[in-house]
């Protein structure tokens, strides 16, 4: 099978996909990258899909690849930062924002290819890496056209992660007096991440297909969030309990291994082929 690699730009959004060349009506796959990433970094994955017959589409996700506009060197600056720049509250804030702004994104993407032959739109799928599982767990919780969705080493409880980070802050010495003064900011901040909290409304994601993999040594984005919302997905799916899927690697980290990369391939094949 002959895969082409093209790249464009669609509402300022860029771009690149990779399909087979003879691609006609076939499922299609967005793959997301991390925070600090760009869709280059989805390159070896799309190639996989695309071997198993799927339309991979991996996009600069705002502020990143061809987006780039600095928003990432004020997160180093004491001066433009909310918090105290060792926490990274300021980067998990941004990478929230974004989170969002992919959202919509997905919208705008889905509208533009349901005109290409190419692809059926009715048979998407979502996956993502990171910030891109938290992406990848937003969209399936608010874009009905989502058909299936594989989050990879990210995690669905945004808000209970936050109040996490806050609480295991506060007990550092060097930071608790800051974090007290800023109480309205972290007020605000919490209302936005509450808002957009998804864990609820992927309980309506059945019967949908859901695939979370996660590393059994991952620190940054622990397997214990995605457990819960594993724990109350179960019974759900009873029914039909081969469309959810939970899979820790053992010895894996926060990264991304060749069989996880494969796992993922198979799932939507299996599922939108």
């Amino acid at each position: 099978m002959k895969l082409i690699c093209d790249t464009a730009t669609v509402a300022n959004i860029p771009l690149l996909a990779v399909y087979p060349d003879r691609a006609q009506r076939a499922p299609m796959v967005f793959v997301l990258h991390g925070f600090g990433g760009s869709k280059e970094h989805g390159l070896e994955l799309a190639y996989r899909l695309a071997s198993h017959g799927i339309f991979a589409v991996a996009f600069d996700a705002a502020h990143h690849g061809q987006r780039a506009d600095g928003a990432f060197e004020a997160l180093d600056d004491p001066q433009q930062c909310s918090y105290p720049v060792e926490t990274g509250f300021d980067r998990y804030m941004l990478m929230h924002k974004i989170v969002v702004e992919t959202y919509r994104d997905l919208g705008t993407l889905l509208d533009h290819f349901q005109a290409d032959e190419r692809v059926n739109v009715e048979r998407c799928g979502v996956t993502g890496i990171s910030m891109g599982a938290f992406s990848t767990f937003y969209a399936a919780a608010n874009e009905p056209r989502i058909a299936a969705a594989v989050p990879i080493i990210g995690l669905p409880a945004f808000a209970e992660r936050w109040d996490d980070a806050l609480l295991e802050a506060s007990t550092y010495s060097q930071w608790r007096d800051q974090l007290a003064a800023l109480r309205p900011i972290i007020q605000q901040d919490s209302r936005f991440v509450q808002s957009i909290d998804p864990m609820h409304k992927l309980l309506d994601f059945y019967p949908r297909p859901l695939f979370m993999l996660c590393g059994d040594q991952d620190t940054h984005q622990p397997k214990v969030y995605s457990l819960r919302l594993y724990r109350h997905l179960l019974p759900i799916y009873a029914e039909q309990p081969e469309r959810l899927k939970m899979k820790i690697y053992d010895g894996v980290g926060h990264s991304v291994t060749g069989e996880m990369m494969d796992d993922v391939a198979d799932w939507f094949a299996n599922y939108l082929t």
